[in-house]
């Protein structure tokens, strides 16, 4: 799972800092930006493989913080 969003967010960082920081030649500001995006596709990713997938036991009651 954790390979997953490592490689999804590894191409969209790259195509994000191509589009970015070279094409846009926002520069810096580029770079910052592209980084965010990487950060949101890899959320994105690891909440849509442990909510979706059905590997992940879901449980009503947590033991260590109910009454």
């Amino acid at each position: 799972m954790s390979t997953t969003s490592t490689v999804v967010g590894t191409i969209m960082h790259c195509a994000m800092v191509w589009l970015l920081y070279f094409v846009a030649d926002l520069g810096f500001v580029g770079i910052c930006l592209a980084t965010s995006i990487h950060f949101l596709t890899r959320f994105t990713m690891n909440v849509s493989l442990v909510l979706y997938t059905g590997r992940f036991e879901r449980f009503s009651d947590v033991k260590l913080i109910s009454k």
